[in-house]
């Protein structure tokens, strides 16, 4: 099930995925705490994947670099952050890419980087 939704507090979302309804009121975190994606599209910041990868490595994040589709890709297995840690403990993870013209950000609250990988595949091969 997909949502498609662009606010002020949101700019450059491309859609909310889930396996369950997505309210009116739910916030990405909510989204991720259910298992769901959120897929941004924004114009190019000129940023690569590998400057994002060691931007979080110097936070202490876990990165990692992967290919998307044509394109170069850093994963990020974000912190917890309010409740976008689900119930369960998992933490989300996120996903960069840039096509030159737009940057993508994939952020999955899904069990493993492999998920979250697929699924940016998916929408990067759309």
């Amino acid at each position: 099930m997909a949502s498609y939704i662009g606010s002020a507090d949101q700019p450059g979302l491309a859609a909310y995925y889930g396996t369950t309804p997505i309210g009116p009121d739910d916030t990405v975190a909510d989204v991720l705490a259910r298992g769901g994606i959120a897929v941004f599209e924004r114009p190019t910041a000129g940023k690569d994947a590998a400057s994002v990868d060691a931007g979080a490595h110097e936070l202490g994040s876990w990165a990692g670099l992967v290919e998307v589709g044509d394109f170069q890709a850093a994963v990020i297995h974000a912190d917890p952050i309010g409740t976008t840690v689900r119930p369960d403990g998992v933490r989300p993870y996120y996903v960069f890419w840039s096509d030159g013209v737009h940057d993508w950000e994939l952020r999955a609250g899904t069990s493993t980087a492999e998920q979250a990988i697929d699924a940016a595949r998916a929408v990067a091969c759309q």
